[in-house]
């Protein structure tokens, strides 16, 4: 079947479609008649399936494609996709089926550790060393739903929000200006370089230093450092020169969004705020765009936005600024905006779905 050819075709319409039913579940809990499943705490389970549902997804759609670029060979045939691919699946439907929150957390922590051998064994096989970062970041991830497997709660996410904003930062910096600077030669584009390194360096440090005990002070000072080196990668990739384009501004925005994430952190905003500026931010923002960007250019058709495209990703841009009004508006107005960013969130995916099931259905275009 052409769904499983590549790892992009089912992880990716996997990830758009648990995005948005989420989050359309999670208001109808919030605000309606919706339950949680039986036996799980409302908030770990709601934070659990944003990361280890929908960006796990989209990291395995990401990766099972991209590494096959990287190292030339082969990651995974389609027998091994359709294995990895149902294991996910399992991992949604587990708590919704019966099974105890222990064996729905093992289902979870099973895929992370199948997609971390899964892609490092062409990595290492290639002595690809340049990614192996990636295996590593891919490694605490999993690492994160073991731990969630045996404490459920709120640490463990964060733990997993973290190897995202390090992989995020990390693949960003190496794509986003590639991107760029291929749809807009003339504009002078500096990608890579020790500059990108420094950002990357102090990214990871900006994450080790929250888990550590030193004071409070010098955290801030190495996250607001990490903040200014993204803000500069971003002026050197031209972000300005991208407007018209949207499958460029929508990744510089999620660059712009992991900025504001670490910005948030340095000055000690409330945890919520810098979590959904990272997930509902960075993470929608890139993942739209990557998804779109990867399916069009890995089935053979132009890469360009069309009407329905442009759409989600409007939608999708807009919904962080809705949801972070809920820590600032009074009362009534937050709910709203609660409400607000959680439907332009699942509209927008929604539409990525609805889009693009024809597209990973059928085979690549000659």
């Amino acid at each position: 079947m052409a769904l499983f050819s590549d790892g992009f075709r089912p992880f990716f319409l996997g990830a758009a479609a648990a995005a948005s039913l989420h989050i359309a579940m999670w208001l109808s809990f919030l605000f309606g008649d919706g339950v949680a499943p039986a036996g799980q705490s409302p908030i770990v389970w709601h934070g659990g399936e944003l990361l280890f549902g929908f960006a796990s997804a989209l990291v395995a759609g990401f990766l099972l494609t991209a590494v096959g670029n990287w190292t030339g060979r082969r990651v995974a045939g389609p027998a091994l996709l359709a294995a990895l691919f149902t294991l996910w699946v399992a991992g949604r439907i587990a708590p919704w089926a019966g099974a105890s929150s222990l064996l729905s957390a093992i289902l979870v922590a099973a895929f992370g550790v199948a997609l971390t051998l899964v892609i490092a064994r062409p990595i290492v096989a290639a002595r690809n060393a340049r990614n192996y970062p990636v295996v590593g970041i891919i490694a605490a991830f999993a690492a994160a739903a073991a731990w969630l497997a045996f404490r459920p709660s709120v640490p463990p996410l964060h733990a997993a929000a973290d190897a995202l904003l390090v992989l995020m930062v990390f693949i960003g910096a190496r794509v986003i200006p590639f991107f760029t600077r291929r749809r807009f030669p003339e504009t002078s584009v500096v990608p890579g370089g020790l500059f990108t390194w420094i950002a990357v360096a102090l990214t990871v440090a900006a994450v080790v230093a929250r888990w550590t005990p030193l004071p409070s002070l010098v955290t801030s000072v190495v996250e607001g450092a990490a903040a200014v080196s993204l803000v500069a990668l971003l002026f050197r990739w031209r972000w300005w020169a991208t407007l018209r384009e949207p499958m460029l501004w929508i990744l510089h925005l999620g660059y712009a969004w992991l900025a504001l994430t670490l910005v948030l952190r340095a000055v000690e905003a409330p945890a919520s705020a810098a979590l959904h500026a990272l997930t509902v931010g960075a993470l929608g923002a890139l993942a739209i765009g990557m998804m779109t960007r990867v399916a069009l250019g890995h089935t053979g058709r132009p890469i360009q936005a069309d009407a329905w495209m442009t759409a989600a990703f409007v939608l999708v841009a807009l919904s962080p600024l809705a949801r972070l009004g809920y820590g600032v508006l009074p009362f009534d107005a937050a709910r709203i905006a609660l409400i607000l960013g959680g439907v332009l969130w699942s509209a927008g995916f929604a539409l990525y779905t609805v889009r693009f099931v024809p597209v990973m259905f059928s085979r690549r275009l000659p």
